[in-house]
């Protein structure tokens, strides 16, 4: 069994297998791949890796993989130059076609032509991960041109998206009016004008990587404001995160709230505190639910929504989940602890029901047995491997005290 001090230290037997699939995973089976060479990344792609046809590409899923590869460049010293090639290739297509030249900001999706769809509406939860990207990009290659990119998405959300103490407004259109009622859903799903942490976790995240490579006061100040939100307003002090923040029975999934649990020690770290006690306390709270409430003990895994997924477990969820015990068992001065123990049975659930050992890549998700479950795609507008690089490379390398 790992104790935490072989997880501070890098477990050989773990350290090594996360490693060796993180190599096969972004070395042979996503890049080069992807790199398509009228631009941008192929989205779509089954089970064996063949290419299923595009129909629009998505700033989401074209700034997830920019930001895997400036990540891996980091992680890889033999591939960052390669790997850093192949981000800026994908910041460099949401550079010219995905920003919006006549009002700024970036569009949520393009036809293939370039042309914006939704008739050129704008997600903050999008761009939010055009800045992260961007920012990643520029702190692996110092490209200029990146950090212009992750510049331009924080500030235009700053102009048109942000209200001091109540959020970001998530949706608005082409000119950044925003959209606060609609008869439709926005593009993740959610009524128009809702206030939700699936957003507000991702720009916590993006203006993290932001603010380590570009300190500016305002920057920081955004920063500062959505982090105190997260962490103050949307967990319950019995350490649920809500889905919106004017709902307090309406609570988000395992999987947001244990990534949450991740990215709050993920931004005190920047904003240089560490080891702030609140926010180790919130933490704390969010990753102790979800192990109790949501792992499976029988099967191994963690269940997203119990109540309503039927058992399934998904990769983007198991994952997090991964990161987030490590990150925990890392805290821990010595021995075998609850999160050790939770970290080590987390990779076997993945090592042994997730990974693809005939084709390579993840699978979406399994039952919750680890029989593989649903589409058998490895690519597609919501598959991509951010979620399950990170896990892998924080695993090998080591993350921040929670």
């Amino acid at each position: 069994m790992a104790t935490a001090d072989q997880l501070d230290n890098n477990s050989p037997d773990m350290r090594s297998e996360m490693e060796s699939a993180l190599h096969s995973d972004l070395r042979e089976s996503w890049f080069p791949r992807v790199i398509d060479p009228a631009g941008g990344y192929t989205e779509n792609f089954d089970r064996k890796w063949r290419p299923t046809g595009d129909s629009s590409r998505h700033l989401v899923h074209q700034a997830r993989l920019a930001w895997t590869a400036a990540a891996y460049a980091e992680h890889s010293p033999d591939a960052h130059a390669q790997f850093g090639a192949y981000a800026l290739y994908g910041i460099h297509f949401i550079d010219r076609v995905f920003r919006d030249r006549e009002h700024g900001g970036f569009y949520y999706d393009v036809a293939l032509d370039g042309s914006p769809l939704r008739n050129g509406d704008k997600s903050a939860y999008a761009i939010a991960f055009a800045i992260f990207a961007a920012a990643k990009g520029y702190s692996v290659t110092q490209e200029a041109r990146a950090l212009e990119v992750a510049r331009e998405g924080f500030a235009w959300l700053d102009k048109h998206s942000y209200r001091e103490g109540e959020g970001y407004v998530e949706d608005s259109t082409g000119d950044g009016t925003p959209i606060l009622s609609d008869n439709r859903g926005n593009p993740l799903g959610y009524r128009y004008g809702d206030v939700t942490s699936n957003t507000h976790l991702h720009l916590l995240e993006a203006f993290t990587e932001l603010y380590r490579v570009y300190p500016d006061p305002v920057v920081r100040e955004r920063l500062g404001s959505v982090f105190l939100m997260m962490r103050d307003r949307f967990v319950t002090p019995d350490g649920r995160l809500l889905h919106r923040l004017d709902d307090d029975s309406l609570f988000a999934t395992h999987g947001h709230a244990v990534e949450v649990a991740y990215l709050l020690a993920d931004a005190a770290d920047a904003l240089g505190m560490p080891t702030d006690v609140a926010t180790r306390e919130v933490a704390t709270r969010l990753a102790e639910r979800v192990l109790t409430h949501g792992r499976d003990t029988t099967h191994g895994g963690l269940l997203n929504e119990p109540e309503k997924d039927r058992g399934v477990k998904i990769s983007w969820v198991q994952a997090e989940a991964l990161n987030t015990w490590i990150t925990m068992a890392r805290r821990e001065s010595s021995g075998v602890n609850r999160w050790s123990v939770a970290a080590e049975e987390q990779w076997s659930f993945i090592r042994d029901h997730l990974l693809d050992r005939k084709y390579g890549g993840w699978f979406w998700q399994a039952t919750r047995r680890g029989w593989r479950s649903g589409t058998s795609a490895k690519s597609g507008e919501w598959q991509d491997p951010y979620h399950t690089s990170r896990a892998l490379m924080n695993g090998v390398k080591g993350t921040g005290s929670v």
